[in-house]
């Protein structure tokens, strides 16, 4: 005969799960800019006014030109060559000679032309506008229930299960087995979220290891469940009821969820100011031509003898001595005191002993007296004429 022990159908694997996070206590704040009160303080619109009523004062934009650049370039334009001939006598032996002196002046023209490039700059005042916002205070306009739990990850570690069986999972008595990624977690870590890591794809099968243990990660979709106390169910039944009415293999957690929303506003204070700048800026550029003229000149002379006059003959004048005339004094002017003629401007005596077309004249000089006529020669009394006179006393 054969015989079975039955006992193992009555046997039941009631399993511990523990949930990451297994509370969800979640509050939207929110707090969109169009629920705040702005007010507005315009600190610079007195600073803006009394600067466009200044800056076009002259002495405030401090106007200045500088040279930044000066060139100059000379060309030569020419050339100018003057002769002048002049002639001059110049005495010599026998004669007087003529001489021409011939200048040569060479005069070089040029021509400079200088370019002064200018910058005109003047000082220009900026403004920058700078913008403070503060927040005064912030209060809560509104709360507001949501009635749905957030979407959101909850991963699971169940203990306690039949081994190398097929689980299935259940959140608020609905499968959501297809929702469902298997996960692991490394023998030496300690189980915690951070070191449980999924293992599969969503939906795959999620089956318990050889000591029980079973990981996973639900995602929890948004506005699907309900808040409030929600029970996850893990069950090798594959059906929820089936799972709600009896199961071999089976662990329960608890998940708790909220969701609260919260409008908050605030009052936002606004400071405008303006913070001046002062910039040397470039107003344009000049640029001015001057042309200017120069000359070298070299001058070079030559001169040469172009005629020659020779002097006239000379006839030396007609002497006597005072032995050859005899008692010459007396005679002189006549008088018998051997003076000459120093009061008589004619001597009486030639006057009366006149020979030639006459008168004779005597006049009185260093020499003595002399007697001549006007180109017809001279004769003194018992002394005969030796060449054209005038005669003097030797």
């Amino acid at each position: 005969t054969r015989t079975r022990n039955a006992a193992e159908y009555y046997w039941n694997f009631n399993g511990r799960v523990e949930l990451f996070p297994n509370y969800d206590n979640f509050m939207d704040i929110r707090h969109p800019p169009s629920n705040d009160f702005h007010v507005e303080l315009d600190l610079g619109a007195g600073t803006e006014s009394l600067l466009n009523s200044i800056r076009d004062i002259e002495a405030i934009q401090a106007p200045r030109s500088d040279v930044i650049g000066d060139t100059s370039v000379t060309s030569h334009i020419g050339t100018d060559v003057n002769v002048t001939n002049a002639v001059r006598s110049e005495r010599t032996s026998g004669g007087t000679n003529a001489v021409q002196t011939t200048s040569t002046e060479v005069v070089e023209n040029f021509e400079t032309i200088r370019t002064v490039t200018t910058q005109h700059s003047q000082t220009q005042f900026n403004t920058q506008e700078i913008r403070n916002t503060q927040t005064v205070g912030e209060f809560v306009r509104d709360i507001s229930f949501n009635p749905y739990i957030r979407e959101q990850f909850v991963v699971f570690h169940a203990t306690g299960l039949k081994k190398d069986t097929r689980h299935y999972v259940y959140f608020d008595s609905k499968p959501v087995s297809d929702l469902v990624q298997p996960a692991t977690c490394a023998a030496d870590d300690p189980i915690t979220r951070e070191n449980i890591r999924t293992t599969g794809a969503i939906g795959a099968n999620l089956v318990t290891s050889s000591a029980g243990e079973l990981f996973g990660v639900y995602h929890l979709p948004g506005r699907t469940h309900a808040v409030g106390e929600r029970e996850i169910v893990i069950s090798d039944k594959d059906t929820a009821n089936a799972a709600l009415a009896g199961t071999v293999s089976s662990g329960t957690g608890t998940f708790n969820a909220y969701n609260f929303g919260v409008d908050k506003s605030s009052i936002q204070l606004s400071t405008r100011q303006v913070q001046i700048s002062r910039n040397r800026i470039i107003t344009g550029t000049s640029v001015s031509s001057s042309a200017s003229r120069s000359q070298r000149s070299q001058t070079t002379q030559r001169s040469a003898v172009v005629g020659f006059t020779p002097d006239p003959p000379v006839t030396p004048p007609s002497r006597f001595n005072d032995d050859q005339v005899g008692d010459f004094q007396d005679f002189e002017d006549g008088d018998g005191d051997g003076a000459g003629c120093a009061d008589l401007t004619v001597c009486r005596h030639c006057q009366e002993e006149s020979v030639g077309p006459g008168p004779l004249r005597c006049e009185l000089d260093d020499g003595g007296c002399r007697q001549y006529t006007d180109g017809a020669g001279i004769v003194l009394p018992g002394v005969p004429l030796v060449g054209q006179g005038p005669i003097e006393r030797i």
